[in-house]
């Protein structure tokens, strides 16, 4: 089982996973990145792409984001989400999306849902990715984020889950490293965009 481990839910168990290719970020590097990324996450719209168990952006509300909405392709993963939303409900807006994270019509279409569902205004303040390794679905995502109309100009964060031999091509990019944590065989990648220009 998984367990929330900090906020409104600390403790509360969640769902996991019955497909053992799929991995739910560890306790020890979800409880560190909320440590970066700061315990009180007030006015917060967390974007989960490749979302699995819904375990991040959940962990995020239970901190005080101000919404959250999940991308996921699977349709039992879709369905877990699901399940794990009802376990919990948040009283904050939750929008969970059937579609597949490293195309840009999936995109197109939360945008919409997200505005329609969440806030005229709705743009993610943070972007957590934790796609299947080996296959360059971080790039594939950074890429398609570098050129989503929403974004640009806004200040964003995103925070990759990868592989540590994963290879971050980022010199036609706006994307920036901001900092990179290593738990084991996962590394969790900070970005911020520099929109003036590629990053250097």
């Amino acid at each position: 089982m998984l367990k929330i481990t900090g906020g409104e839910w600390r403790g509360r168990q969640l769902d996991s996973p019955r497909d053992q290719r799929i991995r739910p970020t560890g306790v020890k590097a979800r409880e560190a990145l909320f440590n970066i990324i700061g315990p009180n996450l007030d006015g917060i719209h967390w974007l989960e792409l490749y979302a699995g168990s819904g375990v991040m952006a959940l962990e995020a509300l239970s901190r005080g984001a101000a919404s959250a909405t999940l991308v996921e392709q699977s349709p039992q993963s879709f369905e877990l989400i699901q399940q794990n939303i009802a376990k919990l409900q948040p009283s904050a807006p939750v929008l969970p999306i059937r579609g597949a994270a490293d195309k840009p019509a999936t995109f197109e279409n939360l945008q919409k849902k997200a505005h329609k569902g969440i806030d005229a205004t709705w743009c993610p303040n943070i972007i957590f990715m934790d796609p299947p390794y080996g296959k360059g679905l971080v790039m594939r995502s950074l890429d398609i984020l570098a050129h989503w109309p929403i974004l640009q100009g806004r200040p964003v964060q995103v925070i990759a889950e990868h592989e540590p031999r994963a290879k971050l091509e980022l010199k036609q990019s706006p994307w920036k490293v901001q900092g990179m944590r290593r738990y084991g065989q996962t590394v969790i990648t900070f970005f911020t965009a520099t929109w003036g220009g590629p990053s250097r």
